[in-house]
């Protein structure tokens, strides 16, 4: 059997159950035509009992897609994965309403669950952006989009975030003014 990096794309319905017990989901996944060869955790990795005694080291599973719970059972992730955004823009140009949110992670930040992401941003801008200026970066851990996205404003100014990039830019955004903002990703 080869192995390769497992991906929720990687499965059809055919090929894994997902069974509630005690209030958690449990994703049963179903390797070959073989019975009785769902998955178990076994040590560093993920044991499938049949004769070929295969291994999936926890290392090359998706870490976007899938978790392995406190009771060692391959589920797919339901705890966001959360990345911080920093300001691409001084205090003078950006900050937020109330200054002592200005260091607050959960006003500027991107969580993901398995192929969905969103973006949240709020903050004040101290002067007019002008027709284009960055105003928040995504670590260089965080996924990118693999598309535009974009919003339009409340006051007509512009959000937006280019396919691949970690730099989120706006334009016509106006000086007093509290945006609050957020943005869906979807992976591929």
């Amino acid at each position: 059997m080869t192995l390769r990096v497992l991906s929720i794309n990687d499965l059809d319905n055919k090929q894994f159950v997902g069974v509630m017990k005690g209030g958690t989901l449990e994703l049963h996944v179903q390797l070959s035509k073989e019975k009785g060869n769902l998955l178990e955790t076994k040590n560093d990795g993920l044991y499938v009992p049949d004769k070929s005694d295969t291994y999936i080291l926890k290392s090359s599973l998706s870490p976007t897609d899938f978790e392995i719970n406190a009771q060692g059972v391959l589920q797919l992730r339901r705890t966001p994965l959360t990345y911080t955004l920093t300001y691409a823009a001084g205090k003078d140009r950006i900050t937020t309403w109330n200054p002592v949110d200005h260091d607050n992670a959960a006003r500027h930040q991107l969580e993901v669950v398995g192929n969905f992401g969103m973006i949240h941003m709020d903050f004040k801008m101290v002067k007019d952006s002008g027709g284009s200026m960055a105003i928040f970066d995504l670590p260089s851990n965080a996924p990118t989009s693999p598309t535009l996205k974009e919003v339009q404003t409340h006051d007509g100014g512009s959000i937006w975030l280019n396919a691949n990039s970690r730099r989120i830019m706006c334009g016509n955004l106006k000086a007093g003014t509290r945006y609050i903002v957020d943005i869906v990703i979807l992976y591929r």
